[in-house]
């Protein structure tokens, strides 16, 4: 289904859809009481780590399978270069708003 929808719409992202598709099941599970065999109960009460194991490595792949690989080799560099020193300011800046909202916490 995923697919042909894709197929239809090329602009949207393979995660987008699946993002769309949940949403969807999940609104018709909540609203349709009929509709609960359909969509599935198991699925509804189904584990976050389950979901993350099961579905994650596939949105992983879909991606990294559909990359272009020579923008990635260009824009690479300079993507590590913002995004390191980018990702110590804000593991900082949490950290600095964590220690002013909890006064007891401390770094060690």
């Amino acid at each position: 289904i995923v697919r042909r929808f894709e197929q239809a719409f090329p602009v949207m992202p393979y995660t987008v859809t699946m993002f769309a598709v949940g949403v969807g099941l999940g609104v018709l599970h909540h609203k349709s009481p009929d509709a609960r065999d359909i969509v599935g109960t198991k699925l509804a009460f189904m584990q976050p780590e389950s979901l993350l194991f099961i579905f994650l490595p596939v949105l992983i792949f879909e991606s990294a399978f559909s990359l272009n690989t020579r923008v990635f080799k260009k824009v690479f560099p300079h993507s590590i270069i913002y995004a390191g020193p980018g990702l110590v300011a804000a593991a900082l800046m949490t950290a600095g708003v964590a220690m002013l909202l909890w006064k007891e916490w401390t770094f060690w």
